[in-house]
């Protein structure tokens, strides 16, 4: 099975992906980098960005591990068949961005059969742990969440810095059949 990476909508998620990933040493995968990343627009290209997930031919069952607007990519990834994807990791889940962007983070939760991890901040400003949490039972969606606490991070922001910590939160989820 493959790891594949993706990363929330900022350039500032190139180093911080890279790094994710690298913990994977010993495992199949892939990272995307975005191309506005290079081009300087503001937001993704989701159909240039699956584009290059075809490119991939990525046949295997895969893992999706996904930064904020990564989760959306990943979602749209496996529904379009880009991606057969058995296992979500969603860190940081970007459910504010989405609904700006008049996209429905529900409607997308419930449309996902195969498991999904949630790591999420208690207080991140795309949405907190608490009000995720709500919406999910509300909504009858089934998903793992695990609340991200590490001493000498911020609680109130949308960056997951602690490298280490996530991968053996990953680990654990995968290894759970």
């Amino acid at each position: 099975m493959e790891y594949i990476f993706l990363p929330g909508n900022s350039a500032k998620n190139r180093v911080w992906i890279d790094s994710l990933a690298n913990q994977f040493n010993k495992d199949s995968k892939e990272i995307i980098h975005y191309s506005h990343w290079e081009s300087g627009e503001e937001d993704i290209n989701f159909e240039l960005e699956l584009n290059k997930l075809r490119e991939l031919n990525i046949k295997d069952y895969c893992i999706a591990v996904c930064k904020s607007a990564g989760s959306y990519l990943s979602y749209i990834a496996n529904k379009e068949n880009v991606l057969n994807i058995r296992k979500y990791i969603f860190i940081g889940f970007p459910y504010s961005w989405l609904k700006m962007r008049s996209i429905d983070p529900v409607e997308m939760l419930k449309e996902i059969d195969q498991e999904i991890l949630i790591i999420q901040k208690r207080e991140d400003p795309a949405i907190t742990f608490e009000k995720l949490k709500i919406i999910m039972e509300k909504n009858g969606i089934n998903a793992k969440m695990i609340e991200y606490t590490r001493e000498g991070e911020p609680l109130n922001n949308h960056s997951y810095e602690d490298i280490e910590y996530l991968k053996e939160i990953i680990y654990s989820f995968v290894s759970i059949s």
